[in-house]
């Protein structure tokens, strides 16, 4: 069971478990999208809350390749910044700004270690407007430059 795995990696906490945990838990949000497509053909209304938080995080992933900022998000879900950051906070435990940045450097972590994509065209692909801005934003996250992060996972 997922909440068994995030438990193991809060108690042993592994290099990287904050990441893993984040994976796992994106994975539970997209079953829960699942469960409430299904729910719809039945006409069962989701909390509205927490279909924001799905909506948001599903716009962060489709958004990957631009910055947008909180108003951009908000705007497009009908919120207000103050009660997208409350619902992000509640739900998700994190700032909109802190989600959309695991969800950035999360991105980046895939495609460093699973893929060949030059540095150059990942920070394209991200969003960034230069390289040196991607690697301090890279670093700060991780410890590592992309380049280190690349070395050790390949």
């Amino acid at each position: 069971m997922v909440s068994d795995l995030i438990l193991c990696q809060l108690k042993q906490k592994h290099s990287n478990y904050k990441e893993i945990i984040y994976h796992h838990f994106q994975a539970v949000l997209l079953y829960l999208e699942q469960v409430q497509r299904k729910q719809q053909c039945f006409n069962v209304q989701p909390d509205s809350d927490f279909s924001s938080m799905l909506r948001f995080n599903k716009m962060i992933i489709d958004q990957i390749h631009q910055f947008h900022n909180i108003d951009f998000f908000a705007k497009s879900l009908q919120l207000s910044t103050k009660k997208l950051t409350q619902l992000s906070k509640t739900i998700l435990h994190n700032t909109p700004a802190q989600v959309i940045k695991q969800t950035k450097v999360l991105e980046a972590k895939r495609k460093l270690s699973n893929t060949r994509i030059s540095i150059k065209e990942l920070v394209h692909l991200l969003g960034f407007e230069q390289a040196t801005y991607f690697t301090k934003y890279f670093k700060k996250e991780t410890g590592l430059t992309p380049k280190e992060f690349r070395q050790l996972h390949l």
